[in-house]
């Protein structure tokens, strides 16, 4: 494995019907939140093409953070941050339906090499 590998936090979502202009109001105030959270790196958005996503999401949010210890970071969120997301999140139930996340990137153990040759599960 590399020296420094990248690792994205990825949210679905999809805009709820007659909500768009809504939903993007909320979404470009939501980018400052995200940035602000603990150990983001970047947050990059896209809009679903070609029918490449999971479930009827309508975009993604890429968030690139710095290890798997953002993700317990979130989790402990305290302070001014922490209102600032619950507020976020509490707005956004009314324009937007959140959907599966995942991890993508270079993560640690997820090349064929590290994984020693093991392509398929064990049993």
């Amino acid at each position: 494995m590399s020296a420094s590998y990248r690792i994205f936090y990825v949210s679905t979502l999809s805009t709820q019907t007659g909500k768009q202009q809504e939903a993007m109001a909320w979404f470009d105030q939501g980018m400052r939140v995200w940035r602000q959270l603990p150990g983001v790196k970047s947050v990059q958005s896209y809009a679903v093409q070609f029918g490449l996503a999971q479930g009827e999401s309508t975009f993604e949010v890429w968030t690139e953070i710095e290890d798997y210890s953002a993700l317990d970071a979130w989790d402990e969120l305290d302070g001014p941050i922490r209102q600032e997301w619950l507020d976020l999140m509490a707005a956004g139930r009314s324009c937007v339906t959140w959907g599966p996340a995942r991890l993508m990137g270079d993560l640690v153990g997820s090349t064929p090499q590290e994984l020693g040759g093991e392509l398929s599960p064990k049993s």
